[in-house]
């Protein structure tokens, strides 16, 4: 007998139909504290002062280097950094005096002066024929004859010699490269002054600033004060016709030129016998010695 009690959908002997209304499954169940932050859950970390701690796995601090040594080891190894850089500076101090024999601060003025010359050589205008004359003036080679002209001879100290244009010794001694000196034989001999020795210095340092001959020499003097709009052609061409000087911004450094580390210490050798011998310096003087610095020597009208 059938014991299954009627539905109001079916037969009384005939289950139930499945109910059509879908079913809701929750496939991730609600967590316990799911209105915390997601990390609430988590345990709390302590916060570790010592890198070494935690590469070692936890907060045993057996065998962990004191702060003292690790400064005392940075110390150490910044001083070695520093005396292997100090070294290789050494070396490549002693390759360039090697060189160029000159130590650092000459090589600086060495530098200065070139850059000079690189400015100042192409302003003065003159050409190979005033270099030459430059130079015999340099060897004392230079003299005016008792008729007046100027001749350059083979040496100092020989007898006649090559006869020169004297137009050209007269404007170099108007533009204050060279003066004459009286020797006590009646011999007029043109010497260089400060202006000319410096002069020759820098167009050692920059020859390309020389002109091949006179003619492109006057051009260059001519093109330089072609803009002076108040001066009239014939101003310009006499104008053209003299000399620059030096400029006394560039003949003021002739005290202060670069030298070798040879000549330093042959000059340093030589002012200790100086001073140390009978007299001093005094003796060394009066006997027309050099007297290291004394570029002021010279009267600095030349």
């Amino acid at each position: 007998m059938c014991t299954t009690e009627p539905d109001v959908t079916g037969s009384p002997c005939m289950p139930s139909a499945p109910s059509r209304q879908p079913r809701k499954i929750a496939l991730f169940p609600p967590l316990a504290n799911a209105g915390a932050p997601p990390h609430a859950g988590l345990p709390r970390a302590e916060p570790v002062s010592d890198p070494g701690i935690v590469a070692r796995g936890g907060n045993d601090d057996r065998g962990a280097i004191p702060e003292e040594g690790r400064q005392s080891d940075r110390d150490q190894s910044h001083d070695e950094v520093a005396t292997w850089l100090r070294a290789l500076d050494a070396e490549a101090e002693a390759e360039l005096v090697a060189e160029t024999g000159m130590d650092q601060a000459n090589r600086l003025k060495l530098e200065r002066d070139r850059s000079l010359a690189q400015r100042e050589v192409p302003a003065l205008g003159i050409a190979c024929s005033h270099v030459a004359l430059l130079e015999a003036a340099q060897a004392w080679r230079l003299v005016r004859t008792g008729d007046g002209t100027y001749a350059v001879r083979r040496s100092r100290d020989a007898e006649g010699g090559r006869k020169v244009s004297g137009e050209r010794v007269v404007l170099m001694l108007q533009a204050r490269y060279f003066t004459e000196v009286t020797e006590s034989g009646g011999l007029v001999r043109v010497r260089l002054t400060i202006r000319g020795a410096q002069a020759l210095y820098l167009i050692g340092l920059h020859p390309a600033g020389v002109h091949g001959d006179e003619g492109a020499a006057y051009r260059a003097r001519l093109g330089r004060v072609a803009g002076r709009s108040r001066m009239s052609r014939d101003a310009r061409k006499a104008a053209a016709r003299r000399l620059a000087p030096l400029p006394s911004r560039a003949a003021d450094r002739y005290g202060d030129r670069p030298v070798t580390v040879t000549d330093q210490a042959w000059r340093t050798a030589r002012a200790g016998d100086v001073v140390s011998g009978p007299g001093g310096a005094d003796v060394w003087e009066s006997e027309g010695g050099v007297v290291f610095g004394a570029a002021a020597m010279e009267p600095r009208a030349w």
